[in-house]
């Protein structure tokens, strides 16, 4: 719609710059070659750096680019995840209806819904827990040093004032393994990326995601089997680690079991949320 407005627009100023008629030059009594008059070209206007009606990070972000190469793009991604949250949350909210109508009218509630809401769930988690909400900017650029060799650059801007969530943990992995992997590399080597990611805080983040949005343990134990499975670790942080709600406290018992069928003082606490 945008690009038929501006493309209107264009047509309607064509048509009127081609239909005024050039002014007669002043009559000097002796007779001249009449000529049509050309065009004047429009002026360039450049384009400078304005202040945005949407908050965002663009100076701090490109100051760690290269300006004047080949590709130079910023991108407020606060903006974009803050309204990707409100969407999922509305499709969350939707199948958690859908769900309780099920429920009240059948006794059981259809997989398909479980697991289109434990999705719409696991989406949330990746921005609100996983650090993908934490990214407040992004900048790419590349900048040819010389023929046939570039610099390419990626910055993510994070927002400083909350915890690092999964995805910058993965990125903040060892500093050792970088320098390790580098002993490899032969002098001939060419190019050659190494990362300091750690993976295995991502399988684990994976997990406990999974488990918080509500997807039967049979399939996690069927999903997972071929990682290791998932350990108790991971359900004890998933139901336990939040702090309990007012309306959840009065679910939460303990109690202290003494097993006299086991030889032996054997004593045992039992909590359950």
């Amino acid at each position: 719609m945008k690009f038929q407005l501006l493309f209107s627009l264009g047509c309607a100023v064509l048509l009127a710059g081609c239909g005024k008629k050039p002014s007669p030059a002043p009559s000097t009594g002796t007779p001249t070659q009449t000529t049509t008059a050309q065009p004047t070209a429009p002026v360039p206007r450049p384009v400078g750096e304005q202040a945005s009606a949407t908050p965002n990070d663009f100076t701090a972000v490109t100051a760690k680019l290269d300006a004047g190469g080949d590709l130079f793009m910023y991108w407020n991604a606060a903006q974009a995840t803050a309204e990707l949250d409100k969407g999922i949350g509305l499709i969350e909210n939707q199948f958690s209806k859908l769900i309780a109508i099920d429920e009240a009218d059948n006794g059981y509630v259809d997989e398909e819904f479980m697991a289109a809401r434990a999705m719409a769930r696991m989406g949330r988690s990746l921005i609100q827990e996983g650090g993908l909400g934490e990214i407040k900017g992004l900048g790419i650029s590349s900048l040819a040093l010389e023929e046939d060799l570039f610099r390419n650059r990626i910055y993510l801007h994070r927002d400083q004032e909350k915890t690092p969530g999964m995805l910058f943990e993965v990125l903040n992995g060892p500093e050792e393994t970088v320098a390790t992997a580098m002993k490899f590399a032969p002098a001939s080597t060419v190019m050659a990326h190494y990362t300091r990611a750690n993976v295995g805080v991502a399988i684990d983040w994976v997990k406990l995601a999974l488990v918080k949005s509500g997807i039967p343990s049979d399939t996690l134990t069927e999903l997972f089997g071929p990682l290791g499975g998932i350990s108790s670790d991971i359900y004890e942080k998933a139901y336990f680690n939040d702090p309990i709600s007012e309306s959840a406290k009065a679910l939460v018992g303990r109690w202290n079991v003494k097993n006299n069928m086991v030889k032996g003082d054997f004593k045992s606490e039992t909590l359950i949320r």
